[in-house]
């Protein structure tokens, strides 16, 4: 039976290639199409990558360039006297998630071992502070907003605070 190979199938990436692998047999074939839907323009346009190819040695690896937003594929696999279809899709996101530390503010000192960490961020994603090694962590609201109690390290110092959020296609 011929194969298709692509982990990244019903995922986001951040990376603007991605790799298709195809084992067919002799005699086998493949024909491929790409539809992107941009939420950037909101343009949608599709490729014809030729006609029918036929890999040597059984194998391909096939490099897919990626536009903004949401790319949609189909393979044909001809073989066997059947055409295998698969459809796969795939969102690439380059940009890191919005995120806005409100307080506490540049320079804020305390004698307390907890600090309160409050902003804006991106819905849907959790909002990690780290102080020194020190992880504390929340889900944003629906809202776009979060309040996390940050522990503090007991001894004194100066301790630098990094707020930050990971989106779906790895975007920090």
């Amino acid at each position: 039976w011929p194969t298709l190979d692509a982990p990244w199938n019903n995922t986001h990436v951040n990376t603007t290639r991605v790799w298709v692998d195809l084992t067919l047999g002799p005699d086998q074939s493949y024909r491929w199409w790409q539809t992107v839907d941009s939420n950037q323009n909101l343009s949608e346009f599709q490729t014809d990558n030729g006609s029918y190819f036929t890999p040597e040695n059984g194998s391909i690896r096939i490099p897919i360039d990626l536009e903004l937003g949401m790319n949609y594929f189909v393979f044909h696999l001809d073989a066997l006297e059947k055409t295998f279809v698969y459809e796969l899709n795939v969102f690439l996101d380059l940009l890191e998630p919005e995120l806005v530390v409100e307080i506490p503010h540049d320079g804020y000192a305390t004698f307390q071992s907890i600090a309160i960490v409050s902003g804006h961020c991106e819905a849907g994603l959790s909002v990690y502070v780290n102080v020194s090694g020190l992880y504390s962590q929340q889900d944003c609201t629906a809202n776009g907003t979060f309040e996390i109690e940050a522990s503090l390290p007991l001894s004194e110092g100066v301790w630098p605070m990094v707020t930050h959020q990971v989106d779906l296609a790895g975007n920090r």
